[in-house]
């Protein structure tokens, strides 16, 4: 058995789950939109790296052929940096480049790199820092959370850390140079590239913090102080001058996953002279820039939803406490706001009404049946207490007389009584199969004296009729219609009876040319110790129970009987199931 609660429960779950699907129908909606957004946006930014490479090519093809020594291997250091220090910030994915003359690779995108001058920003040689040599994975995600995380540096557009001296055009108001210089360990190579062993900040109280140690051991290894550095990775994102790299530090991992999966890209095909890849995780941004506008529509449409329920459980409960209020009274409005409840309120008032008539019926069969037993005890009290007497032998027999009528008429009604009350509670029927039309001559041919005396004439057109029922009864209901008919025909009337079957049904009417019943009466004619003329004596009118029974009778049989006024007279009709 469910548990009972209060409407407002039972409409909160589908409610719930209609809200909850339109919800996340229309975060799915708004998820695919920023998802094309977000995809559009890598593709431009891919466009327009393209087009700083066309930029940087003219610059690299300058630098290769000018006077200096190591040209080639310059411009391929400078070319390298400038390409990796501006890469797709907007996406949360990697991207990865590769240059190739002959098949060999010339150029390719790096992880970390940077660039540092001795005197001060761009003041003397520009010294190319090579980390991706010496540098693991775990190496690699160690220095982007010393980039995102160090204290004392100034920031620049994208994942950038920059050490400048006081001074410099470049330096910030907020994090002016103290003194501190970064010390560099390494391999120098053509074109002034510096393989890194080992970075180093010195503060100006000579106390010396590790920056990172590559896996790189120089053969010939060199240590280089500077005052200016810049380091860029492609594991961090656009700086954000509230958060910082703080919101980025938990996706390092993924990132730096795909943009080694870009670089397996890339290492599939080596007949390209140049190309790009990406791999982006445009799913997972689109969810991290969607994650508080998820969380607020969410709060909001929980509450939106309490809300209807509140509303709409209170425009339903105030009608149906109204309702309830109502039935004390015993008659509910039926002009509600809410159909459905007016429709509760006429059930209740139709049930409340048979309720009426059922105990109105109930109090005059209780003062019917006490009025019947009432009068035969008055008269066997009476006659009783005059036989105490010495009286007359002759009207000793003749009281005794009347006691026996009296005992005989009141074990009469008491069996009626017993008998009505069996039939209306389901007494179980001794079922025969039979000719019903043999049953109704035996149970008229008594009667035909009678009816002569009266000056009645009897027709009876009895088809042969077979059906499955409980002779007794059925006989005492044929009995009592054919009673009914002989007490309320006309003197020198007649009586005419038919059975017929249709179907499976067997139709029997019994025709008196009696006097019309008033139509206001023909709806209890059935009801017990019901009388039309109630100033009738028990010998004019019976009990009252005879039709009462037999359509106690009828019913217990699947089956029915009416009565209806036709013309010149009255008609009963009981109805069985017949096969």
């Amino acid at each position: 058995m469910s548990k009972v609660r209060k409407l407002r429960f039972h409409m909160v779950i589908p409610l719930l789950v209609v809200f909850l699907l339109l919800w996340a129908g229309s975060m799915v909606l708004l998820t695919g939109s920023t998802r094309r957004t977000l995809e559009a946006t890598a593709q431009q930014g891919k466009a327009g790296f393209l087009y700083r490479v066309e930029e940087q090519m003219s610059f690299y093809e300058k630098n290769r052929h000018s006077d200096r020594p190591d040209a080639q291997a310059w411009a391929e250091a400078l070319m390298t940096y400038n390409l990796n220090a501006s890469p797709l910030w907007e996406v949360d994915g990697g991207f990865a480049w590769v240059i190739r003359e002959n098949g060999e690779i010339v150029m390719e995108s790096q992880i970390t790199t940077g660039y540092a001058h001795q005197a001060g920003v761009d003041q003397g040689d520009r010294w190319h820092l090579d980390f991706d040599t010496g540098l693991d994975d775990e190496g690699q995600l160690a220095l982007a959370r010393w980039i995102a995380q160090a204290p004392g540096a100034s920031r620049s557009g994208s994942g950038n850390y920059s050490l400048r001296p006081t001074g410099s055009p470049q330096d910030s108001q907020k994090q002016p140079w103290d003194g501190t210089f970064a010390r560099i360990t390494g391999e120098v190579c053509p074109g002034q590239v510096l393989i890194v062993d080992r970075l180093e900040l010195v503060h100006p109280d000579g106390t010396v913090e590790l920056v990172t140690e590559t896996g790189h051991r120089s053969a010939a290894p060199v240590t280089m102080d500077f005052k200016f550095l810049r380091l860029a990775t492609v594991l961090l994102p656009v700086w954000n001058s509230k958060t910082g790299f703080q919101d980025w530090l938990p996706g390092l991992e993924k990132r730096l996953e795909r943009f080694r999966e870009a670089q397996s890209k890339l290492s599939r095909d080596v007949n390209i002279t140049f190309d790009t890849a990406m791999a982006c995780d445009v799913d997972a941004l689109a969810f991290r820039q969607l994650r508080f506008v998820y969380l607020g529509t969410f709060l909001l449409t929980l509450a939106a939803l309490f809300l209807l329920a509140h509303i709409l459980s209170a425009k339903v409960n105030e009608p149906v406490e109204a309702l309830c209020r109502q039935t004390d009274t015993g008659h509910c409005e039926e002009q509600n706001p809410v159909s459905e409840l007016n429709t509760l309120a006429r059930a209740i008032n139709r049930s409340h009404e048979r309720m009426e008539e059922q105990l109105r019926r109930e109090r005059d069969f209780t003062r019917a049946a006490a009025h019947e037993l009432k009068t035969p005890l008055a008269v066997l009290r009476t006659h009783a207490e005059a036989l105490r007497e010495d009286i007359d032998p002759a009207k000793r027999d003749q009281y005794l007389d009347v006691v026996l009528d009296e005992t005989d008429s009141m074990a009469q009604l008491i069996s009626s009584l017993l008998e009505l009350s069996r039939l209306e509670n389901g007494v179980p029927l001794d079922m025969e199969y039979l000719d019903l039309s043999a049953l109704i001559r035996s149970v008229f041919a008594p009667l035909t004296l009678p009816m002569e005396r009266k000056g009645m004439t009897l027709s009876l057109d009895l088809s042969e009729v077979w059906l499955s029922c409980d002779p007794a009864r059925i006989k005492s209901a044929v009995d009592n219609l054919a009673s009914n008919a002989l007490r309320y025909g006309s003197e020198g009337g007649r009586v005419e009876v038919a059975l017929v079957q249709e179907e499976n049904t067997a139709r029997l009417t019994v025709y008196n040319d009696g006097p019309p019943i008033p139509e206001e009466h023909l709806p209890h004619l059935f009801e017990p110790f019901y009388r039309v003329d109630k100033a009738r004596s028990r010998d004019l009118g019976g009990t009252g129970l005879g039709l009462a029974i037999v359509k106690a009778a009828a019913a217990a049989h699947g089956g029915t009987c009416t009565v209806a006024n036709v013309e010149n007279g009255v008609k009963f009709t009981l109805t069985l199931p017949a096969s």
